[in-house]
């Protein structure tokens, strides 16, 4: 078959590949005062990855051959670096959230002042939105169960200048979902998360589904896909 650039471009890279730095990140902060409202990190996440995906598998040997079966999906660990600004805000977030879980000073995972009252759970979510290069939203991960596992340190020098001081920050979570149906970069809106189980016309439901029965039998979380 003879080459053929025209038809590179409108079967491999139709919309001419997805930018690597149209990205956001939005970080739900669990504090139960709704009036103490977290930094806005959508402004200040400027590195991060798409999670990936990664599926285990269980081996048995039956008369000299091995057979293979799909066993436990794992989710590893997910980083962002942020921007930090001169209020600190984003920092001392997160410091406050790992203080709240791990503090040294007070005992188990009490509030940190006077008129924060006691979050239910110290386990959160956040959002990365992959955008279009006309500014659609095209994929969204949402990792829920989300909390702060360490805080890097900030480097600080007299000999440096011309610099904005970052840090990076490693997050734990129990799983995510994200919208792997259909991605339009021509939609203004971003089609909802998808999982083997739930309803969805254009793709078809898991046998199981979610009933309370499916899932005490899988030991899968509501909405948790079935892998």
């Amino acid at each position: 078959m003879a080459f053929n650039v025209d038809e590179f471009r409108s079967k491999a890279l139709k919309y001419g590949g997805a930018a690597p730095n149209l990205f956001e990140v939005s970080i739900k902060w669990p504090w139960a005062n709704s009036s103490l409202r977290g930094g806005d990190s959508r402004y200040s996440c400027k590195t991060t990855f798409l999670p990936a995906s990664i599926s285990t598998s269980v081996t048995a040997n039956y008369l000299g051959r091995v057979f293979k079966f799909a066993g436990e999906r794992t989710y590893p660990q997910w980083t962002c670096t942020f921007l930090n600004d001169e209020d600190f805000k984003l920092r001392n977030d997160l410091e406050r959230w790992t203080d709240y879980i791990t503090g040294h000073v007070k005992l188990g995972r009490t509030p940190q002042i006077a008129q924060d009252t006691p979050a239910l759970d110290y386990q959160s979510s956040a959002i990365l939105t992959q955008f279009s290069k006309n500014g659609n939203p095209i994929k969204k991960y949402t990792f829920n169960g989300l909390y702060p596992l360490t805080l890097t340190d900030i480097p600080v020098s007299w000999d440096t200048t011309n610099a904005i001081e970052e840090f990076t920050a490693t997050f734990e979570y129990q799983y995510y979902t994200t919208n792997y149906i259909v991605s339009n970069p021509d939609s203004a809106t971003v089609d909802a998360d998808n999982w083997i189980g739930k309803s969805d016309s254009g793709y078809g439901t898991w046998e199981g589904k979610d009933t309370d029965s499916a899932l005490e039998v899988s030991g899968r979380m509501k909405g948790q896909s079935g892998r």
